[in-house]
């Protein structure tokens, strides 16, 4: 079995550091504790399973963090109090694999919503049509689609923020292109050689409301309940490069569409730069009439979802815990939960535009 394609990869930092710390406790060698899922890790994690006669399919739609207790709690390995938590506290939690399913995962220490290094969203790659969609689907963000070429490929990196329906939120997304169909660019999403480490900042107002990081292809975020106009959101992004070269080529093209130089810091690899006014050409179907429509529908949800919480003495956006009573009571908003950031409307939509194209 290919550790490599499970949501395995879909891990934070810490939790991944968590994985190499048992695993080099039990001599089986990850090497350095450094929190990314590399070679020595997926190697020292097959000789885990196969030393075990473990089952990880069995574990595909369970969270992150629980895998891994689960996995040492499995032959007996001493658990500490939280770990025991997040079992007791996810055991039976239907909407939390649910959502996991549809590619996010809940962060209990920011209380947002993320996606997983592998989700279903990966196949669908990218096209300049989606972005057009997206305001059909309740999302009011800022594009910017950076194209540039590295290594005789052509590469897009594409940044979002604003409200996604119930959420605020932002994205990155990493891309190299793949084909035209009928005159319309279609990207892939890069596979796990070409994933970079990024980390985003996404500031409402000057204050930060949300925090990423990790070696990734779709570095996303979102916070149900809070609402934005994308004009209040800037992202301070950083990213590492392979190379300076690599970073080199992302500079030139970021200055080209309007990025002022003291707004850009490239030292030797490391890449460092702000997003606040989208430089490219917004979607045509983004007009003043259909942002206006939607960010009133998505002002009132907020605010009725907040309300609610209130109402029921609820603290945070936790899936098992407020969510699940939320929606016990009020099921109508299920699906704001369920399909979270760029949602399942969404991509049916993406999937048929592909197909008729």
């Amino acid at each position: 079995m290919n550790i490599k394609n499970e949501k395995f990869t879909a891990m934070l930092s810490k939790d991944v550091e968590f994985l190499q710390s048992k695993l080099n406790d039990l001599k089986f060698d990850c090497g350095k504790t450094d929190g990314f899922l590399g070679k020595k890790t997926f190697n020292a994690l097959k000789k885990f399973q196969k030393n075990q006669d473990l089952d990880f399919n069995k574990m595909q739609n369970l969270s992150d963090l629980k895998k891994i207790c689960l996995l040492f709690s499995n032959f007996g390995y001493s658990l500490s109090k939280d770990e025991k938590k997040v079992i007791k506290d996810m055991k039976n939690c239907e909407l939390s694999e649910t959502i996991e399913n549809f590619g996010f995962i809940y962060d209990k220490n920011q209380d947002i919503y993320y996606s997983g290094i592998d989700p279903w969203q990966k196949k669908l790659g990218y096209c300049h049509l989606y972005d057009e969609l997206s305001i059909h689907m309740g999302m009011v963000i800022d594009c910017e689609p950076i194209f540039f070429e590295y290594n005789n490929k052509k590469w897009m990196i594409e940044l979002w923020k604003g409200q996604y329906d119930l959420s605020t939120g932002c994205e990155i997304g990493i891309y190299e292109k793949n084909e035209k169909i009928n005159g319309y660019n279609f990207y892939n999403c890069v596979n796990d050689e070409f994933y970079l480490k990024m980390s985003f900042s996404l500031k409402k107002n000057n204050k930060e409301i949300l925090f990423r990081e990790g070696r990734h292809w779709w570095l996303t975020a979102f916070k149900p309940g809070e609402f934005s106009e994308p004009s209040q959101l800037k992202m301070d992004i950083e990213i590492n490069f392979e190379n300076m070269n690599f970073g080199n080529a992302l500079v030139d093209v970021l200055k080209n569409i309007g990025y002022s130089s003291k707004n850009i810091n490239l030292n030797k690899n490391n890449l460092k730069f702000t997003f606040d006014e989208p430089h490219q050409n917004q979607p045509i179907s983004k007009t003043y009439k259909f942002q206006k429509y939607h960010q009133q529908k998505n002002k009132k949800l907020c605010e009725t979802y907040e309300q609610i919480k209130k109402s029921l003495n609820l603290k945070t956006n936790d899936p098992c815990i407020s969510v699940d009573k939320i929606l016990k009571q009020y099921p109508e908003y299920r699906n704001n939960f369920v399909f979270i950031g760029k949602n399942n409307l969404f991509i049916n939509f993406s999937n048929i535009i592909k197909n008729i194209l």
